[in-house]
């Protein structure tokens, strides 16, 4: 397996960490160059027990179905969902290309 290439690896930050996504982990440092002390604080859901972000959820799902904006799959549309991902995943792996219906045509030329 070859290293990844300069676009994909993460950058190396001044202190020396890496990240991919901006958030290291790496705590602050003040204008002595010492680390603060201070851990980091949960925020949002991680505040919660597990008991109440289940309720929270609970409760939107109920009010989603009273506005006529959540959704069940029947059998069928499960079913042809399942087709349909099968197909795209199926044509990843040859020379195939999936069609919008999921379909696969492994006579089209691959668009590179």
């Amino acid at each position: 397996m070859s290293p990844p290439s300069p676009s994909i690896a993460p950058k190396k930050r001044e202190n020396g960490s890496a990240s991919a996504n901006g958030a290291s982990g790496v705590k602050a440092k003040d204008a002595n160059g010492a680390n603060d002390a201070k851990p980091r604080q949960k925020r949002g859901f991680a505040l919660l027990s597990r008991e109440a972000v289940q309720e929270l959820a609970r409760r939107g799902g109920e009010a989603a179905h009273e506005a006529g904006t959540a959704h069940r799959f029947t059998s069928e549309e499960a079913r042809a969902a399942g087709r349909k991902g099968g197909a795209a995943t199926a044509a990843n792996r040859g020379n195939g290309k999936a069609n919008a219906n999921g379909n696969v045509n492994a006579n089209e030329e691959s668009e590179a």
